[in-house]
């Protein structure tokens, strides 16, 4: 082994002095490098793969945020719209001008019955509330008020079947006048006068003021679709109430 060094070790010594590597480092080099460069390899990959693993953690919790914010901006813009809702609500209720002989009683919503076609307002006889008064939201009909109590009062809506009001397409002229009940829990219909009335979809239709209870003029709906009944000789319109149930929170009674 001595002999061995010391060969060796002379073979280097003179590969060094020549500039060049000897015979046995070269020999080493060809068998250790292809393994270390394959040990560095997967290194290099470990130390992406958990780098990688590191992004992917933060790139999800970016994710979640990012939906997290969407979902903030859609409840924001929703709000937004009901905001704007109230608005012009307050806004046609404040430049509703005073009726001729009609006090308003402001009352609240408290109860709302779609399936009955009804309301419970907060105001009732201690109030002057009686059966037959017009309810309202600024200039838009809301529906009469059917029973009264001390206080509260029972409103039966315009999209209740059996309830009628006189009607006028106020986008004519002469305004042609007919009869609206509802057709179902979000529609009405009115059945004009004349079956040639020149009713078309997109007119409004307000009170005719026939009633002595209800003034002329407050808002109904508007037309979405107009319907001849030739074999009964009678003219229809499908009609899209103007209140949106949904945000009616304050109503006025007119006595």
């Amino acid at each position: 082994m001595l002999i061995l060094a010391i060969v060796l070790g002379r073979l280097q010594n003179n590969a060094r002095n020549a500039g060049r590597v000897d015979i046995f480092t070269g020999l080493t080099r060809i068998l250790v490098n292809p393994v270390s460069n394959s040990v560095t390899a997967i290194s290099g990959f470990s130390r992406d793969f958990v780098g990688g693993m590191s992004s992917a953690h933060k790139l999800q919790v970016d994710n979640r945020r990012m939906k997290e914010m969407m979902v903030g901006l859609e409840l924001y813009d929703q709000e937004v719209a009901r905001l704007h809702r109230e608005i012009d609500d307050l806004r046609s209720t404040v430049q509703m001008s005073q009726l001729p002989g009609r006090t308003p009683v402001w009352g609240e919503v408290v109860g709302f019955y779609p399936y009955e076609n009804r309301i419970t307002v907060n105001v009732g006889k201690s109030r002057g509330i009686q059966t037959g008064m017009p309810v309202v939201a600024g200039r838009q009909l809301v529906g009469l008020v059917q029973t009264v109590e001390s206080g509260q009062s029972q409103v039966i809506l315009l999209t209740s079947f059996g309830q009628q009001i006189g009607a006028i397409d106020q986008d004519r002229n002469p305004p042609p006048a007919g009869l609206v009940r509802g057709k179902d829990y979000t529609t009405l219909q009115m059945t004009f006068v004349d079956p040639q009335a020149p009713v078309q979809s997109g007119d409004h239709i307000v009170t005719a003021g026939f009633s002595t209870k209800i003034p002329r003029g407050l808002l109904i709906g508007r037309v979405i679709e107009v319907i001849n009944d030739v074999e009964f000789g009678s003219r229809r319109a499908s009609i899209d109430p103007s209140i949106n149930l949904g945000s009616l929170r304050e109503v006025q009674i007119l006595k």
